[in-house]
């Protein structure tokens, strides 16, 4: 059962990013990290909370955005992060508006940036490049489209000695789809 349900969901995944186009609305990549996360937390065998906050002036139905633009954030909070390692983890999604922006922050309380470096010097010389590429795209865009967009990457201190967490925060340009007759 759970055979067949990493299988179905990996192909609706892959239907849904395999198209020509280089965007998507916001609701569809939303509901695709979903399913992304549900896919890993079976994989893995660990539960974590996972929330996504939309402000309610972003129409999430004509909002469009560069696909798989938020995957490797939420990919390096499981895989490198180790969210699901923390008991009370949590990964979390805050999309605002702001003066014609989009202003993405991700969350994670897993194992922060340090520890996670710590650990890969223990691993072997596999380089994570997901993160690296989608900082390049926002900056691109952000050339292309004459505004000042950066990803910043950071460790929070939490109260816990292990569970440090970590904070992206970068900005794209806020477009709706148009209607073609």
């Amino acid at each position: 059962e759970i055979s067949a349900c990493l299988v179905g969901s990996e192909m609706c995944i892959r239907d849904r990013h395999n198209s020509d186009s280089s965007t998507i609305i916001l609701s569809q990549e939303l509901d695709t990290l979903r399913m992304y996360v549900n896919l890993e937390k079976k994989r893995i065998r660990q539960d974590f909370i996972y929330q996504v906050n939309i402000d309610s002036e972003i129409n999430q139905d004509e909002c469009i955005i560069p696909s798989l633009l938020i995957q490797p954030y939420i990919e390096n909070s499981i895989w490198h992060g180790k969210v699901y390692s923390n008991p009370n983890g949590i990964i979390s999604i805050h999309v605002s508006l702001r003066k014609g922006t989009l202003y993405f922050v991700i969350t994670d309380n897993g194992i922060g940036i340090k520890n996670a470096e710590a650990s890969k010097i223990n691993k072997s010389n596999h380089e994570s490049v997901g993160s690296s590429v989608t900082k390049k795209r926002i900056e691109l865009l952000s050339e292309l489209n004459n505004e000042m967009s950066e990803v910043t990457i950071s460790e929070f201190d939490s109260s816990q000695d292990i569970f440090k967490g970590t904070k992206v925060e970068f900005s794209i340009p806020y477009q709706l789809k148009t209607i073609n007759h």
